[in-house]
């Protein structure tokens, strides 16, 4: 093996690191926002926090592609063959790009604000905004990495065993 090719798995298993402590912090995010949404109403009148399923689906699934994507790194590192893993992986960041797409329609990309505060004026704060937008850059990034793994010519990375 090539260091350039350790060097692109090396990689692939940070971003799968980052992947997986992006949807750590969205899934305790959500269960914090959970819990304490009743004291939220007490304390600020007038805000209400509403429960949302498809955020929790979407970071859960985030967390289970980026497990797929780590696993495809460390095969990919160990010669072994990686296509079952790498097309589980594409398959669950198409799966997130569409929930993402679904969203962004819907409301834009202040959907992470509309989905826990429907309606109100907190839901357009610029902090959802950025937040959303930085979601979709790095689900759009994971489809195109792992499609692009998936799909090129040659299959030098992989080894018949």
């Amino acid at each position: 093996m090539f260091k350039k090719e350790v060097l692109q798995y090396l990689l692939i298993a940070l971003f799968s690191v980052l992947l997986l402590f992006m949807s750590l912090t969205g899934l305790v995010g959500f269960f914090s926002l959970d819990f304490i949404s009743e004291f939220i109403k007490e304390l600020f009148t007038g805000i209400n926090l509403f429960s949302s399923r498809l955020f929790f689906i979407q970071f859960a699934l985030l967390g289970l592609t980026a497990v797929f994507f780590h696993w495809t790194a460390i095969l990919g590192l160990c010669s072994k063959n990686l296509k079952p893993t790498l097309w589980i992986s594409f398959i669950g960041s198409m799966m997130l790009l569409a929930l993402n797409g679904y969203c962004l329609l819907n409301h834009g990309f202040n959907w992470m604000g509309y989905e826990f505060f429907h309606g109100q004026s907190i839901a357009d704060n610029r902090i959802f905004q950025l937040a959303g937008v930085a979601y979709f850059l790095v689900v759009f990034s994971m489809t195109a990495l792992t499609g692009s793994m998936l799909f090129k010519k040659g299959d030098a990375g992989e080894t018949k065993e």
